[in-house]
């Protein structure tokens, strides 16, 4: 079985998501602070990893986690320092 290891940090964008249910990018940058490219690097990990999912509208870039997500994040946050799902 394959193990995912994603830093805190990580799981704090996860978490914001999954609170949200679905959010939308442009405020998720503006909720979090920080630069938009490294929220955009981290985002894109997660999404090849399988953790978060990406919708484009006309409005912009929406996202929400899969099912993967949601139980990995509902297993660790916010007790541990790393997501650890197999």
């Amino acid at each position: 079985m394959k193990t995912i290891d994603i830093p805190k940090g990580y799981a704090t964008i996860m978490h914001q998501i999954e609170e949200a249910g679905e959010e939308d990018f442009d405020n998720l940058v503006e909720t979090l602070g920080g630069d938009r490219n490294r929220l955009m690097d981290i985002l894109s990990g997660l999404r090849h990893k399988g953790l978060v999912i990406f919708h484009y509208s006309r409005w912009g870039l929406w996202l929400q986690l899969s099912a993967k997500g949601k139980k990995s994040v509902k297993i660790v946050w916010p007790d541990l320092p790393y997501i650890k799902y197999s």
